[in-house]
């Protein structure tokens, strides 16, 4: 990302820009709330409790890897 600061909109500009490929905006949209709850998640202000929501989240991540 360089001197960019790692946004969830500065990473979907950069990705459009990289892949010069077309999101849907429901596609963004996932993407950006992906990555909103992954911060969250990493900074400890949403916790995972259960099995649901641990499949739920790695699911997300497995969609959003084949996407970029």
């Amino acid at each position: 990302m360089g001197e960019v600061t790692p946004t969830a909109d500065n990473v979907l500009a950069k990705l459009e820009q990289e892949r010069g490929k077309y999101i849907s905006k429901e596609n963004y949209e996932r993407i950006q709330k992906f990555l909103v709850n992954f911060k969250e998640i990493k900074e400890n202000h949403l916790e995972i409790v259960d099995e649901e929501e641990f499949n739920e989240v790695f699911f997300e991540m497995s969609w959003f890897a084949d996407i970029i």
